[in-house]
C-alpha cells in the first residue's frame, strides 16, 4: 500500500510538471463522506402540482420553501388549458404563470413543466386541434424563455388526457394508432416546443418510439452529438408507467430490447424521469428497480405516485439508495493543493471526485475554484473549462489545473473552495441552485461553496515560479452603495466607498476611487499630507505602453495627475515625457487630497473597463515620501463602475407592486432587491437586458416596500452601484378603474409600460389601456413639446404606412399633438382632435375606439412613439430601429346572456333566483335590483366568475322585483343585461307537478350527477339535455344506481343547463347548475 501511494505521488509530480523539490509545496487532503440525502438542484423526488383555467391556483412561496426544507428541489407543474381549447390563452392566465415562476425562483426550486387540456379518458376527450396547440405554444414561448432559468425540463404534453399523448380527439384518427398525418402534427408540435425554449433546455418525450417517429432516426445520441443544440440532442425521455409491467404499460413496443438499448445510451446525455404507476411483482421491487434506474440514468421521480410501489421500496430497504442516487451525487475523494504562492505566481491543484449517482446534470453547470481571503473576505474566481454533463459515470473525475494569481492580489491567507453554480445570471449567486458535494464539513450554505479544506498562503516571499499563461484568478467586484461625490475637500460623501488600498504608518494611508457617468474621482486620506503629489493612471492596462514608473513594477502609465494638472504620456520607450491635457478639480488639506476628472479628458487613450493606479505623496522626498501601493509592487487595479442606470419607479396595485425603469441602449443585467419595513434588502430577481419592469406579486397590503437594483455585465465583472431606492406602500385597489382624461393618474397603477427610455436623467414611458369605449394613452417623463404616436391597429404590416423608426408594422393611425390622423395612400389625413391633459410630468390622452375603424375585435396593436420634451432631445419609445412595442388588448366583457329569474322551488313565496349564462373574458358579475319599478336599481350582489346564480331572500309576496346584471374585467364593466322581473307569489319557474318526486343531486354538480326517478322506469321516459340557447347536448347516462341514472358532467363547461324528462303526454324541465 505504501508503494502504491509513493508511485501515485511520483505520477502526480510528473503530470503536474512539478520538480521534486517543489512537490513538497503540496498538501494532500482526504474527505469524509456524507451519507444522507442532499437536496441538489434538478434531481431527486419531485412534488406534483397542477392548476387549471377555471380556478387558477397559484404556487405558494411558503409551501415551496417547505418542500425544499423537506428535501425536494423539483416540482412538476402541470398547466391545464381546458378553457382555451378554442381560444387564445388569456393574458390573466399567462400572468398567473409568471407569478408561479417567480414563486419557484424565490423558493429555490425548479420545475418539470407540462401542458394539457383535459383529464378525460372517455371520448370526446377534450384536447385542442393541432393548429390551436401551435398557436398556444407560440403564445407560451415568451414566458417559457423568460423563465427558463427555473425550468429543469419541459415534457411534450398538450396531446390527450394529462398530456400523455394517448386519449386524444385530434392527434390520432384511430386511438393508439396515429396515421402519417397524425405524426406530422405531432412532429410539428415537438419542433414548435423546441423553438419556444432556449437551446440549452430539453423536451422530454413519453416513449422511445415517439422519438423514432419525430426525428426519423433510430440511432442513439453519441457523445460527440450530445449538447450540440440539434433536435436529437434536446429530446429526452420520461416514463410515467415505470416498472408497471414487462413493457411498462405500452412505454415499449414489440421492439423492446432495441428500444431499451437506445434509451440506455441516450440517457447518458439526456434527462430521464417520470413516475411509477402500479405494483408489478417482482419488476417493481427493489432489486429490479435499482438495476433499471441505474441502467437508464434516472434523475427524478414522483414522490406521490404510485404509493404502493414507493411503500414496497421502503419495506424492501432501498428507498435511501433511491433518494441518494437519483441524478448526480458528487463527492471529493482526494486533493493535492499548493500550500503557498505569490502575487503573479502560479497555483497548481489536483482534485479527484466521484459521482455516486445514476446520472450527470442534464443542464449547463459552471465549475469554479474560489479563493477567499480570510480577513477581508475578498473573493477571487478561477473558471474551470469543465462540463459536468460530460463527466464520467463510472470512473474517477480528475480536475488538474495550473493557474495564475493576479499581480495585485493582496498578501494573506486564502480559503480554497470548489463552486458548481447555475450559469443563469438570475441564479448564479443563489446557493439554493449550487451543487453541494456529498462530503462532511465542506458545504457553506451562505455561498453554495464546497470547501476544499485547504488554505493558500499568498506572500511575496513564496518560492514559486511566476505564471506565464492566460488562466488567471480574477476578482469578482462587490456592489457599492450609491454615492454622489463632489470635490469639496470634506470627504463626507465617500463613506459608502471602500478603500482600494490601505497602508498604515505613512502620510498617505488610503486611496479610494469612484466614478459616475461623467467623472472619475480619487480620494487620498492620511495625516500631514504634503502639497506635492503624483497620481499615475494606466488606462489600457498594458505595461508595454506609457511611462514605466520606477517606483513600482510592471506598469505603463498613460496619464499623470500632478499638482492639479492632467497630463497624457508623450514620451518614448517608457521614459519620462508628458503633455498637458487640462486642469482638474482638486481640493486638498493635510488630511485629504480629493481629485475629480471629467471622463471626456481621457479621449486619446480611452479608459478601459479596468484601469490601474499608483500614487506618491511628496515625490521629491522633501519630507518623507509615501506610496500607494508600496514601492516595488504592481499598480493597484480599479474596475470602473458601469454608468448609474435609471432610478427605479414603482406603483402599487393591491398586493402587487410594479417596479419599472428607463432603458438605455447599452445592454445590462439588473439585479433587483426588495426590503420590507425595517428589513434588509434581499435579491428577488436578476433580469435580462431589455426588460424594463418587474411585477412583484403576493405582497402584504398596507406595507411599505423599498426597491433598488444594480446593473451588471453578463459575466458579472463590471457592475454599477446600487441605485437610490424607491419606496411604495401597497394598498387595495378596485378590480377595474373608470379611466378618464383628467390629469390624475391613479387609475394607471398596475398598468405596465409598453416601452421605456432613460434620457435627460429621466425615465420616459408609454402606457396604453383599452376600455370599453376608449383607448387611453399615458406618456410619462416630461410634458412633451412635440410628440407623435403610431398605431398599427389591425396588426397587418401590409396595410397602413411604414415607419423607418420601427419596422415590421403598417401604421394605420397617428396621434400627433392632440390630433388623430389616419393613413390614406401615402399620407396622413386628419380625423379629429383627441382629449388630452398634462400634469406633473404625465401626459394623458384618449381616443374613441369608434374612430379606429379597423380595430374591431383585434387584441394586438403595435405601437411606437417619438417624444420631444421642452429640453429638446428626442426620446424614442421603443429605441430607434427596434421592433415596435406590442400592446395586448383585453376585450371588453360581454353582457350576461340568458338572464332569468324564477321562484325558488323550495321557498317560492320568499326567495327569487336570478340566473345567467357564463361569459368569456369576465372576472365577475354584479347584480342590481329595483323594487316595484325600473327606476331605482341598486347593487345587491357581487359574484365571482365561477358563480352563475344569485338567491334573493330579501323579498315580499305581492311585490315585483326587477333585476339586471352586468359583468366586468380589467377593461371595465360591460353593458347591462335585459331587465327581468318576478314576484314571489307567482310561480314563474318550472313545474314539478308532473313526475313528482323526481329530482337530481347534487345540484349544483361538479362532475357526477344522479337523477332520482322515483319509481319511473328509465325505459318509459325520454331524457334530453339542452343549454339555455336550446341546443341539444349529446349527453347520455353513464350508468344506473339503485333508484335512477348517473351522468358524467365533466365534459360540460360550467353554466346552467336544462334536463327535460317526458313521456308521450307530459314533460318537466329540471335546472342543473354545473360548476
Amino acid at each position: 500500500m505504501k508503494l502504491k501511494y509513493f508511485l501515485l505521488t511520483l505520477v502526480l509530480a510528473v503530470v503536474l510538471h512539478i520538480p521534486a523539490a517543489e512537490a513538497q509545496n503540496l498538501s494532500t487532503i482526504t474527505y469524509g463522506t456524507e451519507e444522507s440525502n442532499i437536496p441538489n438542484p434538478e434531481r431527486g423526488f419531485y412534488r406534483h402540482t397542477e392548476t387549471s383555467t377555471a380556478n387558477y391556483s397559484n404556487l405558494n412561496e411558503t409551501t415551496l420553501r417547505n418542500y425544499r426544507a423537506e428535501g425536494f428541489t423539483l416540482i412538476l407543474r402541470l398547466f391545464y388549458l381546458n378553457d382555451f381549447v378554442e381560444t387564445d390563452i388569456s393574458e390573466a392566465y399567462l400572468s398567473a404563470m409568471q407569478r408561479d415562476f417567480n414563486a419557484m425562483r424565490a423558493a429555490g426550486v425548479k420545475g418539470v413543466i407540462r401542458f394539457a387540456y383535459t383529464k378525460k379518458s372517455s371520448a370526446p376527450y377534450g384536447d385542442a386541434r393541432p393548429e390551436r396547440v401551435l398557436a398556444h405554444i407560440d403564445q407560451l414561448s415568451a414566458v417559457l424563455k423568460r423563465n427558463s432559468d427555473v425550468i429543469a425540463v419541459v415534457q411534450a404534453g398538450f396531446v390527450g388526457a394529462w398530456g400523455e399523448w394517448y386519449y386524444t380527439d385530434h392527434f390520432s384518427e384511430i386511438l393508439g394508432n396515429p396515421t402519417a398525418e397524425d405524426w406530422e402534427n405531432r412532429r410539428a408540435l415537438v419542433y414548435a416546443l423546441l423553438e419556444a425554449l432556449p437551446e440549452n433546455r430539453a423536451v422530454q418525450l413519453r416513449t422511445p418510439d415517439i422519438k423514432f417517429k419525430v426525428t426519423g432516426s433510430t440511432d442513439a445520441l453519441t457523445e460527440e452529438e450530445a449538447f450540440g443544440g440539434s433536435a436529437e440532442a434536446r429530446l429526452g425521455h420520461h416514463n410515467d408507467c415505470f416498472l408497471a409491467s414487462a413493457n411498462d404499460i405500452g412505454t415499449y413496443t414489440n421492439n423492446m430490447e432495441a428500444e431499451k438499448a437506445f434509451l440506455e445510451q441516450e440517457t447518458r446525455y439526456l434527462p430521464m424521469g417520470g413516475e411509477t404507476c402500479g405494483v408489478s411483482v417482482p419488476l417493481s421491487e427493489c432489486p429490479n428497480a435499482l438495476e433499471q434506474m441505474e441502467r437508464f440514468h434516472w434523475s427524478y421521480l414522483n414522490i406521490g405516485y404510485h404509493r404502493d410501489v414507493l411503500r414496497s421500496w421502503e419495506d424492501g430497504g432501498c428507498m435511501p439508495e433511491v433518494e441518494n442516487k437519483l441524478g448526480y451525487r458528487y463527492r471529493f475523494a482526494k486533493s493535492q493543493l499548493q500550500q503557498s504562492s505569490k502575487p503573479g505566481g502560479e497555483v497548481r491543484l489536483s482534485v479527484k471526485m466521484l459521482n455516486e449517482g445514476w446520472a450527470n446534470p442534464y443542464n449547463p453547470r459552471l465549475v469554479e475554484v474560489i479563493l477567499r481571503e480570510k480577513t477581508s473576505g475578498k473573493v477571487y474566481v478561477l473558471p474551470v473549462a469543465e462540463d459536468p454533463r460530460r463527466w464520467s459515470l463510472s470512473d474517477t473525475i480528475h480536475l488538474e489545473l495550473t493557474a495564475g494569481l493576479p499581480a495585485n492580489i493582496a498578501e494573506g491567507t486564502y480559503d480554497m473552495f470548489l463552486n458548481l453554480p447555475d450559469p443563469e445570471p438570475a441564479l448564479y449567486a443563489n446557493p439554493d441552485y449550487s451543487i453541494r458535494l456529498a462530503n462532511q464539513e465542506v458545504w457553506e450554505p451562505a455561498t453554495g461553496y464546497n470547501a476544499l479544506q485547504h488554505e493558500l498562503v499568498v506572500s511575496r516571499d513564496a518560492n514559486v515560479p511566476s505564471y506565464t499563461g492566460s488562466n488567471f484568478f480574477f476578482s469578482r467586484p462587490q456592489v457599492q452603495e450609491y454615492a454622489q461625490i463632489s470635490t469639496n475637500g470634506l470627504a463626507d460623501d465617500w463613506n459608502a466607498v471602500e478603500p482600494l488600498v490601505e497602508e498604515a504608518g505613512q502620510a498617505a494611508e488610503s486611496l479610494r476611487v469612484f466614478n459616475d457617468r461623467d467623472s472619475l474621482y480619487f480620494l487620498i486620506s492620511g495625516t500631514s499630507l504634503h502639497n506635492s503629489y503624483q497620481l499615475f493612471i494606466d488606462a489600457d492596462q498594458t505595461a508595454a505602453t506609457g511611462y514605466r514608473a520606477w517606483q513600482w513594477v510592471a506598469n505603463g502609465a498613460d496619464y499623470l495627475v500632478e499638482n492639479g494638472l492632467l497630463y497624457q504620456y508623450d514620451g518614448a520607450d517608457g521614459a519620462w515625457g508628458w503633455r498637458l491635457v487640462e486642469p482638474v478639480s482638486v481640493e486638498q488639506n493635510e488630511s485629504v487630497i480629493e481629485i475629480g476628472i471629467s471622463k471626456s479628458y481621457f479621449s486619446n487613450i480611452q479608459l478601459g473597463p479596468e484601469i490601474s493606479l499608483a500614487f506618491v505623496n511628496d515625490p521629491a522626498g522633501e519630507g518623507q515620501s509615501s506610496y500607494l501601493p508600496l514601492q516595488n509592487q504592481p499598480f493597484i487595479a480599479y474596475r470602473l463602475l458601469l454608468d448609474l442606470p435609471a432610478t427605479p419607479l414603482a406603483t402599487s396595485s393591491g398586493n402587487t407592486v410594479l417596479v419599472y425603469w428607463g432603458l438605455e441602449e447599452h445592454q445590462v443585467y439588473r439585479t433587483l432587491q426588495r426590503a420590507a419595513d425595517g428589513e434588509e434588502f434581499q435579491t428577488i430577481a436578476v433580469l435580462d437586458p431589455g426588460i424594463f419592469y418587474y411585477t412583484d406579486a403576493g405582497l402584504e397590503q398596507n406595507v411599505s416596500y423599498r426597491y433598488r437594483y444594480f446593473a451588471g455585465t453578463a459575466n458579472g465583472t463590471s457592475l454599477s452601484t446600487y441605485t437610490p431606492a424607491v419606496e411604495i406602500t401597497t394598498r387595495p385597489r378596485p378590480v377595474y378603474y373608470s379611466f378618464s382624461v383628467d390629469g390624475a393618474v391613479e387609475e394607471w397603477e398596475g398598468v405596465a409600460p409598453l416601452a421605456t427610455a432613460y434620457s435627460g436623467e429621466r425615465t420616459h414611458t408609454i402606457r396604453l389601456f383599452a376600455g370599453p369605449e376608449n383607448l387611453y394613452l399615458l406618456l410619462e417623463g416630461a410634458v412633451p413639446d412635440d410628440y407623435a404616436i403610431y398605431l398599427d391597429t389591425d396588426n397587418d404590416s401590409a396595410s397602413g404606412l411604414e415607419n423607418e423608426l420601427w419596422t415590421g408594422a403598417g401604421y394605420d393611425y397617428q396621434i400627433r399633438n392632440d390630433s388623430l390622423f389616419t393613413a390614406q395612400a401615402d399620407d396622413w389625413v386628419f380625423v379629429e382632435k383627441v382629449s388630452s391633459e398634462a400634469s406633473n410630468g404625465f401626459y394623458e390622452l384618449s381616443v374613441p375606439l369608434s374612430l379606429l375603424e379597423n380595430l374591431e375585435q383585434n387584441t394586438t396593436l403595435k405601437v411606437g412613439a417619438v417624444v420631444t420634451p421642452l429640453s429638446g432631445e428626442q426620446v424614442f419609445l421603443p429605441f430607434e430601429s427596434a421592433a415596435p412595442a406590442v400592446f395586448v388588448r383585453i376585450l371588453p366583457a360581454q353582457a350576461p346572456a340568458n338572464v332569468m329569474v324564477s321562484n325558488s322551488e323550495s321557498m317560492p313565496g320568499s326567495q327569487l333566483i336570478v340566473e345567467w349564462q357564463r361569459c368569456d373574458q369576465c372576472l365577475g358579475y354584479v347584480v342590481e335590483r329595483s323594487v316595484g319599478n325600473t327606476d331605482n336599481f341598486e347593487v345587491v350582489a357581487e359574484k365571482s366568475a365561477l358563480t352563475f346564480a344569485y338567491y334573493d331572500s330579501d323579498v315580499e309576496m305581492g311585490t315585483t322585483y326587477y333585476y339586471r346584471v352586468y359583468t366586468f374585467n380589467e377593461a371595465g364593466p360591460s353593458l347591462y343585461s335585459e331587465v327581468v322581473s318576478a314576484s314571489p307569489e307567482a310561480t314563474l319557474g318550472l313545474e314539478d307537478a308532473v313526475f313528482p318526486g323526481v329530482y337530481v343531486f347534487p345540484n349544483p354538480a361538479v362532475n357526477t350527477l344522479r337523477l332520482h326517478l322515483a319509481g319511473n322506469s328509465p325505459a318509459a321516459v325520454r331524457l334530453q339535455w339542452t343549454d339555455l340557447q336550446g341546443r341539444v347536448l349529446p349527453l347520455q347516462p353513464e350508468g344506473l344506481y339503485e333508484q335512477g341514472l348517473r351522468y358524467n358532467l365533466s365534459g360540460l363547461r360550467p353554466g346552467l343547463y336544462l334536463l327535460k324528462i317526458s313521456d308521450h303526454t307530459t314533460a318537466r324541465y329540471i335546472k342543473v347548475l354545473k360548476e
